[in-house]
């Protein structure tokens, strides 16, 4: 026997027809809009007003909430801009990084060859804090017809020192490549920002300079190509971090031929 109101079945189950009526009455959860809840509730009748008019400041509580949610959209879209940028510098900073490599990979041909070894140890040896353009410079100052000429090496060779191995390696931090193995010569470990190369800016500089209505100009930059490209020989310097020195060495050279101090 079924009791008098039991809504199951007989196999104990509730009825279709009341499970039916159950979710044709279910309301359903709207999503939360806190835009629209505040206009609902400015617009509820009150004692006193009618609808749409509710004292106590409710209308100006529609227009902060409203407000706040326009901040957020706009924050939001700042946000995706912001990632946008991000994955845009780190697209350039791989393509930097397979270009570094694809030139380190060249150079493996000629690490472990002796004379090959030998030319770029010495060309990073000599170029170690602008040592082979200290030494002309002091060659020069002895010659009284190029004494102003050597005066003005020793200057920019200075300024350039100064800018590169000061401000510019010191906002910029970049790691070095890493040694494999060990060095085919001993050289001097460096602990400085690896961008940009010290050894390139001031041979491009010193070079600049010096070939400035020289017929020896060939000989000034092949010596400075060779100081700069040791760098990457010896992994002391990503292949960037010589083309970034060699620009801005040639960049305070031209500099320095424009405002002196004159050779003559």
């Amino acid at each position: 026997m079924t009791a008098v109101g039991d809504s199951t079945g007989d196999d104990g189950r509730p009825d279709a027809d009341e499970t039916d009526q159950a979710g044709a009455g279910a309301t359903v959860p709207r999503p939360f809009d806190r835009r629209a809840d505040a206009r609902a509730e400015a617009s509820v009748p009150v004692e006193g007003g009618a609808a749409g008019q509710r004292p106590g400041g409710a209308v100006e509580a529609v227009e902060a909430v409203e407000a706040g949610s326009a901040r957020e959209e706009d924050a939001t879209g700042a946000a995706g801009a912001v990632v946008g940028g991000e994955e845009s510098v780190s697209a350039g900073g791989r393509a930097l990084a397979e270009a570094d490599r694809w030139v380190d990979e060249r150079f493996d041909t000629l690490r472990g060859r002796p004379a090959a070894d030998a030319v770029m140890y010495t060309a990073t040896r000599v170029g170690e804090h602008g040592l082979v353009w200290l030494a002309l410079a002091g060659v020069l100052l002895v010659q009284p017809a190029r004494r102003r000429k050597a005066v003005r090496l020793l200057v920019w060779l200075g300024i350039e020192s100064a800018l590169v191995n000061g401000p510019l390696k010191r906002s910029i931090g970049r790691t070095r490549p890493e040694m494999v193995g060990e060095h085919a010569y001993k050289i001097r470990v460096q602990t400085s920002s690896s961008f940009p190369s010290g050894h390139s800016a001031s041979s491009a500089c010193m070079a600049t300079l010096l070939s400035e209505g020289s017929r020896l100009w060939p000989l000034w930059w092949a010596a400075a190509l060779t100081i700069a490209l040791s760098r990457v020989h010896v992994r002391d310097h990503h292949a960037s971090d010589v083309a970034g020195g060699l620009a801005i060495g040639t960049a305070i050279g031209l500099l320095g031929r424009r405002l002196g101090p004159r050779d003559r």
